[in-house]
């Protein structure tokens, strides 16, 4: 009676991972080629939800390229001139006139420039042309930037690092954890970046005295607004969101794989054990 019991359950557990049998579950003696190396095999959600953050990876490193290249701030010259931002030195320095209705230059993350210009200049260049502080309005609005800037890039590198870290841990079906840990740490980066620039914006230490009005501060959010690189770097956050929880249900995927297979092959062992002998 035994016996029949057992056939007749023992085609269940071909399509169950969890069910313990006298011999692994289809789904475990199967395996997956990579670069012609052999690996477990990996089912369909698991590969889907890998290659969405994979992909989803890829399109935030070009975007956080394209951020770290373009424009922040643009200058709109009618409120500068109603603000009174003194802006006579780096105009001066670009070359350009502050007018009603002007648009006379940007600031990138590297400093001051013609709006739309890929032009990057050291802090030489503005010096000998009279501008100090790579054009920024205070030493303090300089310092921030440059920290946007070095975290935009530092961001960049995390990227494309956990771009290699989705390959290798596919090919070695391991280290998942870390492969969490790490892309956490790439949305940390860009939320960093942001900050910066939203601190840059709004702060009252990176003001400039006021031109026309005595005692006022002028701040940059009087006489800017945000342009290109600012938006690319909210779509980059907002994606990586994606990208994490993408990366997430993976691992837990993976895990709970794993996991049944450890306990189907402790239940091998133990039944393996426990025949009598012939």
């Amino acid at each position: 009676m035994q016996t029949k019991m057992y056939s007749m359950n023992e085609p269940l557990s071909e399509v169950s991972s969890i069910r313990p049998s006298r011999r692994s579950s289809s789904i475990h003696r199967r395996k997956s080629s990579i670069a012609g190396h052999k690996v477990l095999y990996i089912p369909f959600r698991e590969r889907l939800f890998i290659i969405l953050a994979a992909v989803m990876q890829i399109i935030i490193l070009g975007l956080l390229i394209a951020a770290a290249v373009t424009d922040v701030f643009e200058v709109d010259g009618t409120r500068a001139i109603k603000s009174g931002a003194n802006l006579t030195a780096i105009s001066k320095a670009l070359n350009v006139e502050v007018t009603e209705g002007s648009k006379p230059f940007c600031y990138s993350l590297w400093g001051a420039r013609k709006c739309g210009s890929s032009a990057f200049h050291s802090e030489k260049w503005y010096t000998d042309r009279g501008a100090s502080h790579k054009g920024f309005p205070s030493a303090v609005t300089q310092t921030m930037m440059l920290g946007s800037a070095a975290f935009a890039v530092l961001a960049a590198c995390y990227a494309f690092i956990n771009i290699i870290g989705i390959i290798a841990v596919v090919y070695l079906q391991d280290y998942t954890a870390v492969l969490c840990a790490w892309s956490f740490s790439v949305w940390i980066t860009i939320l960093i970046c942001w900050a910066l620039s939203v601190g840059v914006y709004a702060r009252a230490m990176t003001t400039m005295p006021s031109s026309t009005i005595e005692g006022r501060m002028v701040h940059v959010k009087d006489y800017c607004k945000f342009t290109t690189s600012f938006a690319i770097t909210m779509t980059c956050f907002a994606l990586h969101s994606f990208q994490f929880t993408f990366t997430v249900v993976y691992v837990r995927m993976f895990e709970s794989r794993m996991k049944a297979l450890v306990s189907e092959q402790k239940q091998l062992n133990t039944e393996k054990h426990s025949q009598p002998e012939e």
